[in-house]
């Protein structure tokens, strides 16, 4: 069986010793079929193109592993879909301003609402790069993670805790999860989302229930 290419997030995430879920694919596939008018994830949610769509975290995955966040790795708030056409390369260029190892502080409504209406001809990647907001963006990119200073690092863990609150699962809804974090190198505490089998039992509910959510506005 010929091995499929490394991706520049999995590229970004192994050279800092962060590796995928074993149920990354079933959450991606299952937020790939999520199909109503008003949350439509089998489409590119900037060009509404169906090539290559791309499952995009808002946070990259190693991000959120590295500040003892691995839970956002399968979580339905953190995820929106991206393509990866050559032309417009919306996945990479607008989800990590260009460079896997960071990403868009905008959000996923932020990156959806800059070029909504634009027609596709707007939409290339050339085009993007002139827009006023793309300036503003790069503006404001976040440092890659061994550029982060302890500070940067603290308040991305409190980013995520105050806007993506940790669910607890039946296996993982002690007090001591998420685990504190202190900057402190330590790989147990890294790699883990609380539980995988358990964390897509949490994703299943939340894509059923944003599914039924904007299928009802």
């Amino acid at each position: 069986m010929q091995q499929q290419p490394e991706s520049g997030a999995d590229r970004a995430a192994r050279l800092l010793g962060v590796q995928r879920s074993l149920w990354w694919d079933r959450v991606r596939r299952t937020h790939l079929e999520i199909k109503n008018q008003n949350y439509d994830q089998s489409c590119c949610a900037v060009c509404n193109g169906t090539d290559q769509p791309q499952v995009h975290h808002i946070v990259p995955f190693h991000f959120c592993h590295l500040v003892y966040r691995g839970d956002l790795e399968l979580d339905e708030r953190n995820l929106m879909t991206l393509c990866e056409v050559l032309e417009h390369n919306h996945h990479e260029l607008l989800g990590h301003l260009g460079d896997w190892e960071i990403y868009n502080k905008a959000g996923r409504e932020g990156i959806m609402g800059a070029f909504k209406g634009k027609p596709v001809s707007d939409l290339t990647a050339d085009q993007i790069q002139l827009a006023e907001v793309w300036t503003q963006w790069m503006g404001d990119r976040p440092h890659r993670w061994n550029n982060m200073s302890a500070q940067d690092r603290f308040a991305l863990r409190q980013f995520l805790d105050a806007n993506l609150p940790y669910i607890p699962t039946d296996d993982f809804s002690g007090s001591q999860y998420p685990y504190v974090f202190d900057n402190a190198d330590d790989p147990d505490k890294k790699a883990t989302t609380y539980g995988e089998e358990s964390r897509w039992k949490v994703y299943r509910s939340q894509a059923a229930k944003a599914e039924s959510d904007t299928a009802s506005q």
